[in-house]
């Protein structure tokens, strides 16, 4: 039987070698942090699926926004959300009908497009009020009238990167079934304004009693609120 001779220092340099692979490996994957991220993450489903009795209003599928436009990114109407999430927004729409209230959503998954959309157009330049286009100051007065629009990713009413990319955020209203009205909750979806925060002053009680009502529904179904803004919540166990 031939006599096989190993040379010193091979199986250490072997080692190293494997050493410095692998190191070069974890690298790659810390500079993608997503990537584990988004291949545990429960797909999304479409609401309706779920629960179809929830009425769908994509704002930013439209041009009846604060863009006044679609937002990049939306390609359709349809509310997509984590199963989780979906399951949680039919938990609140079964303690609603109780009070013979139904949700209204206007925002769910966000593509992460519309985002960088969102912020582009709110660190681009206004135009001066005495030649700001009609459109744009009847939008302006009805989404920010007290805060320039240069002020909102500071003060947080736009985010670099929402919660809503994940599909366990949703922005919603209240209606009633039986006439189809909206519920007055004091300021208009997409209203950039403290008067939005929960517990403002200076809103209706009506209005309030109302906010009430909805967070305590969100609530007792798994969700956070966002304190700025009364129709942004969160669930709070992520799927």
């Amino acid at each position: 039987m031939p006599i096989v001779t190993r040379r010193p220092g091979l199986v250490p340099a072997a080692l190293a070698a494997l050493v410095l692979a692998a190191g070069a490996v974890a690298r790659a994957e810390a500079r993608r942090p997503d990537s584990r991220r988004q291949a545990t993450r429960a797909p999304l489903v479409p609401l309706e699926q779920v629960d179809p009795t929830i009425r769908q209003a994509l704002a930013y599928a439209t041009a009846d926004n604060f863009l006044g436009r679609p937002a990049a990114g939306y390609v359709d109407g349809i509310c997509r959300l984590t199963p989780g999430a979906a399951r949680a927004l039919a938990r609140a729409q079964a303690i609603l009908a109780q009070d013979g209230l139904a949700l209204v959503v206007w925002d769910c998954h966000r593509p992460a497009a519309a985002s960088r959309d969102f912020v582009a157009w709110a660190t681009a330049p206004e135009a001066p009020p005495e030649s700001e286009p009609e459109p744009a100051r009847a939008r302006r007065l009805r989404h920010h009238p007290n805060v320039p629009r240069a002020a909102l990713l500071p003060q947080g009413y736009i985010a670099a990167h929402s919660g809503h990319t994940s599909g366990a955020a949703v922005d919603v209203g209240l209606w009633r079934p039986a006439d189809g009205t909206l519920v007055d909750l004091g300021t208009p979806f997409d209203f950039f304004d403290p008067r939005s925060a929960h517990g403002a002053a200076g809103v209706e009680p009506g209005a309030a009693a109302a906010r009430r009502t909805l967070a305590a529904a969100m609530r007792a179904a798994g969700f956070r609120p966002y304190r700025s803004e009364w129709w942004h919540y969160t669930l709070r166990a992520r799927d």
